[in-house]
């Protein structure tokens, strides 16, 4: 072997195994658990929390109508979510009927810095969507998680069972 090439093996040898420590360093690490899903639970005046994994923990909605009688529109919510479901301060949320039918459309806003990964207080108002049918039952009040990147694991809601009335 000659005398220059051996400092060039050494190196080269030297560098291989750097990149097999970080490969073996990296794929060791733990990984984020990611929780997708629709946990249901039944609106009956008392905040309706869920702690199904990261997505979920500390998630609330305090219905601001009384529970004995069907909310109206527009649908005025209160909530708690953590900073991971919003995006630009705000997150999608919907009414939707059993038969799939969208009452209406809105966004929960951030009532605090939503920039954190900890709790963040919000507000919504659902407006009835035009043509919507007259109905008076239950219904499916659904929050998605904001993802503006349209991945599929990023993609989380919470839905609540509530009883509505559209001919007010």
């Amino acid at each position: 072997m000659d005398i220059l090439n051996k400092p060039l093996v050494i190196l080269s040898l030297i560098v291989l195994a750097g990149a097999v420590a970080v490969f073996v360093v990296v794929d060791e690490m733990p990984q984020e658990p990611s929780s997708v899903g629709s946990p249901t639970e039944t609106v009956n005046g008392d905040p309706t929390v869920r702690n199904d994994g990261d997505d979920f923990e500390g998630l609330a909605v305090f219905p601001t109508w009384s529970a004995l009688e069907p909310a109206t529109f527009p649908v005025s919510i209160e909530g708690e979510a953590r900073g991971m479901w919003y995006f630009e301060a705000s997150f999608p949320i919907k009414i939707v009927l059993p038969n799939g039918v969208v009452l209406g459309k809105g966004y929960a806003q951030a009532q605090e810095d939503w920039m954190t990964e900890e709790v963040v207080p919000f507000s919504a108002e659902v407006a009835l969507a035009e043509g919507a049918p007259e109905y008076v039952g239950t219904a499916a009040l659904v929050l998605e998680k904001a993802n503006p990147s349209g991945l599929p694991e990023n993609a989380a809601q919470f839905t609540t069972t509530i009883t509505v009335d559209t001919t007010q």
